[in-house]
This record gives C-alpha cells, sequence and structure tokens, in this order.
C-alpha cells in the first residue's frame, strides 16, 4: 500500500497536471501561455557578466564584433559564425560571452578544447543556423576514438535551427567529450535532432552529460554512446516541427553497438502537447527507450500531458545485426495522462530487471501500462 505521504504527493501531482491539461486547452492563446512559462524557466536574471568574461561578442544586426576584456574591438565579420569561433579559438580556456542579439550561423561553432564557456545574456541572445544539414554549437568531434575535449558549457541562450528555411539543422552536437553542461537553454526550429550520440564503433563515449532547465520547443533529443548524465527539469512542447521526428527523447539510438546508454537519470521533466501539426504526425513518444542497448536508467518523476502514440515506450524491434538490450530500468513516480489520445502510457516490450512502480498513468485507449511476457526479472507494483 502507498503510504499517506504518497498518496497527497499523488494527489498534488494530479491537480498540477489536470490545470495544466485546462491551460492547454482552454483557448487560441493556451500555446502562448505555455511559451510564457518556458521562458520565464530558461531565463535566468540578467547580471552584469561582462567582468567574467573574456571575450564578448556583440553584433548591429550587420557585423558582429569581438571585443576583449579591455572593451576594445580585436575582431569584426559579417558572417556571426567566424566571430564567435574566432573568441572560442582565441582562448586558452575561459568565457565568451554573447550579448543580445540574433546571430546567422553560415557554420556551426566548433567547441574542441576544454574549459569553456559560451554564455549568452538571456533567451534572446540567439544562434540561429542558416545552412542545411548543419549545428549551431558541435562540442567535440564526431568518430573521434579519443577524448577530444571536457569541460565545457553552454548556457543561457536560444539555439535556432532555422527549420523550415533550413530543412535539417541541429542546436547541439555532442561527440567524444566528458563533462558537458547545457542549461538554461531555449532549443527551436530544429529540422533535426540534437545528437548526443555516437557515431561509429570506436568513437570515445562521453561521460557525465547534463543538461537542465532547458527548453524543447517541438525539438527532439536523441542518447547514444554515453556513460553517466542527467536529464533534469527541462520542459518539452509541442509536436515536432519537423515531420521526420516523431520522438521527443530517444535513449539508445542508432545502428552501432557503440550506441549504448549507461547510467542515465532522467527526471522532474515536463511534456506539454499542444497539438500543434498534429495532422502530420504519425506517432508521438515521449520517451524512447532502447532502439538498441539501454542499461542502468532511471525515468522518474516526469509529468507527460496527452502523448500522442506513447507516454514511455520500449521498442520492439532493432537493425539487424544490432544486439537488443535493456538493463536495469526504473521507471517510478512519473505522472502520464494519456486524454484518450495515447495507444499506451507506457509500453515494455523486452528487458531485464525492469521497475515499473509508483506511476499514475490514465487514460490510454488500450492499456495504461503494458509490460510483455518476454520482459524477465520484472517488478510491477504501486501503479494507478
Amino acid at each position: 500500500m502507498l503510504n499517506v505521504v504518497s498518496i497527497i504527493v499523488r494527489i498534488v501531482s494530479i491537480i498540477i497536471s489536470l490545470y495544466m491539461v485546462l491551460s492547454i486547452l482552454s483557448g487560441l492563446g493556451a500555446r502562448d501561455k505555455v511559451l510564457q512559462v518556458a521562458s520565464s524557466q530558461i531565463s535566468r536574471p540578467k547580471i552584469s557578466v561582462v567582468e567574467s568574461a573574456d571575450y564578448v561578442i556583440e553584433t548591429d544586426g550587420i557585423t558582429t564584433y569581438v571585443k576583449n576584456k579591455n572593451g576594445i574591438i580585436v575582431y569584426s565579420s559579417m558572417d556571426s559564425a567566424s566571430a564567435i569561433q574566432y573568441a572560442i579559438d582565441s582562448l586558452p580556456q575561459g568565457k565568451v560571452l554573447v550579448r543580445v542579439g540574433t546571430y546567422n550561423l553560415s557554420n556551426p561553432i566548433n567547441i574542441q578544447k576544454s574549459n569553456v564557456v559560451v554564455e549568452g545574456e538571456s533567451h534572446a541572445t540567439v544562434l540561429r543556423i542558416a545552412r542545411n544539414n548543419s549545428y549551431c554549437i558541435r562540442i567535440g568531434l564526431e568518430n573521434s576514438t579519443q577524448k577530444v575535449c571536457e569541460n565545457v558549457i553552454i548556457r543561457n541562450l536560444t539555439l535556432d535551427g532555422g527549420y523550415p528555411t533550413v530543412d535539417r539543422s541541429t542546436g547541439v552536437s555532442v561527440s567524444a567529450c566528458d563533462n558537458i553542461l547545457i542549461e538554461y537553454v531555449y532549443f527551436r526550429n530544429c529540422g533535426e535532432r540534437n545528437w548526443i550520440a555516437s557515431w561509429s564503433e570506436d568513437e570515445y563515449r562521453k561521460k557525465n552529460v547534463v543538461i537542465r532547465n532547458c527548453v524543447f520547443d517541438g525539438v527532439a533529443v536523441t542518447f547514444g554512446g554515453i556513460d553517466g548524465g542527467i536529464v533534469e527539469n527541462n520542459m518539452f512542447i509541442g509536436e515536432m516541427v519537423s515531420p521526420r521526428i516523431n520522438t521527443t527523447v530517444d535513449l539508445s539510438y542508432g545502428e552501432i553497438n557503440n550506441s549504448l546508454v549507461t547510467s542515465l537519470l532522467f527526471k522532474n521533466n515536463i511534456f506539454l502537447y499542444s497539438r500543434r501539426n498534429r495532422n502530420i504526425v504519425v506517432t508521438w513518444d515521449g520517451v524512447l527507450v532502447g532502439f538498441q542497448r539501454t542499461r542502468n536508467v532511471i525515468i522518474a518523476d516526469n509529468i507527460f500531458i496527452e502523448p500522442d502514440g506513447y507516454g514511455i515506450r520500449f521498442r520492439d524491434w532493432v537493425a539487424e545485426g544490432v544486439t537488443l538490450l535493456a538493463e536495469d530500468i526504473h521507471i517510478t513516480r512519473n505522472q502520464i495522462n494519456c486524454n484518450n489520445n495515447a495507444t499506451y502510457g507506457i509500453y515494455v516490450a523486452f528487458g531485464d530487471r525492469i521497475i515499473v512502480k509508483d506511476n499514475l498513468v490514465r487514460y490510454a485507449t488500450i492499456q495504461n501500462i503494458y509490460i510483455s511476457e518476454s520482459v524477465t526479472n520484472v517488478i510491477e507494483r504501486d501503479n494507478m
């Protein structure tokens, strides 16, 4: 039996969830209200951080300027990517502050050195990619067999993929590096996923990636080749801006065995579905587990409002020749309100040592919680 405290917490959570649902469905301006909440979540107080910056980036809308600690312009260019890259490359280590403004990027910002901070003044600092098949920011290097960098922070700005003008674009890519922090970032208009993934069998497996207090507006995140990470206190809004993508968060993605995800904590995130672009969405998964291999992952204390398809799903097929594995997965204390829209709240197709407990799942069209007979060593209890 659940204790009294747990029941009280559940009741409060239900009230909050219902309020959020009503807010979303209450009128034409509902999505704007949600975005206001999102903006307040990612906006840090605007404080004077110029003194702590090694370089300051400014734009007048045409030219982008790089200033040193003394306020002297040391570089300028009509190509914002060139200016920001100059500042990063000039650092042995330290901080680059990007002032409020929109910076159109002809190329990705590449960070391949350690102990670097790229920080905006607020989410009104916008880095917008202007070229197909590209990134706003790329940390590390794809396919590298050795660690490229560590201790990198991206903070307090907006990454804009430029979709649909730019078709296939990504806010951030993280490869072959350790100790990465992404916080207070607003992701929007990305026609491709944000890749926290591996690209080859031999690529160095990244460690300790933290994504927190961010807003993903119609934008997906994919994980693979990672040992240790935290995804917490983020908000996922609406449906994918691109019809190619139908999953918000992929845990362990790709067609290589190096895509194993281990020791990931996914907690206190909120999924809000605003019914935008609903006509092009085939299915919608909040969290997709185990495209290939996922181990020692905790999915806890998240709120899902009206997922389309599934709230949390274990994929039940895989590319030929790839090991299918999900072990030691804990799904606990999640609130999933399907509102007669999703077929399943929680769908577990395979795995070993799977715990599903203390979840509140309501109004799935087929079954609130489904666990296949092929799942071994499963614990399912105290769900509502």
